[in-house]
C-alpha cells in the first residue's frame, strides 16, 4: 500500500488554524483535526499503519502525526512556529514535547 495521500487532510488546516487559541501546540491542534474530521483521520492513521506490501507499523500514531506536525511549517501565512519546545500531553494523553505556535496577528 502506497503512503496516503494527506491532501484532503491539509486542505483543513486553515479552519482548524483559525479555530485554535492564539498560541497552541502541536498535539492540540492534531486532536483537534482528528476530532473534527474523524473519517479522513481514521483513514490516514489506517494507512500510515500498513506498510509496503503486508508489513505494518509499530507506531502509526506517531508516525502520522509527525507528519501532521511538520506540515504546520507549510501555514507560514496563518502562523509561527515558537523556537523552544514545550512539555505537551499527546493524544493518549501522554507527556512528551511539542512544538508551540502563534498566531498571526493582523491589524
Amino acid at each position: 500500500m502506497a503512503k496516503p495521500n494527506l491532501k484532503e487532510l491539509f486542505s483543513k488546516y486553515p479552519e482548524i488554524i483559525e479555530e485554535m487559541k492564539d498560541v497552541f501546540t502541536s498535539h492540540e491542534f492534531i486532536l483537534k483535526l482528528a476530532s473534527k474530521y474523524q473519517v479522513l483521520y481514521i483513514d490516514a492513521l489506517h494507512k500510515y499503519a500498513f506498510k509496503e506490501g503486508d508489513t505494518i507499523s509499530n507506531a502509526p500514531f506517531k508516525d502520522l502525526h509527525g507528519k501532521l506536525a511538520t506540515e504546520l511549517l507549510n501555514y507560514p501565512k496563518y502562523i509561527q512556529k515558537k523556537p523552544i519546545k514545550i512539555t505537551s500531553k499527546n493524544i493518549f494523553r501522554n507527556s512528551g514535547k511539542s512544538a508551540e505556535w502563534r498566531k498571526n496577528q493582523y491589524e
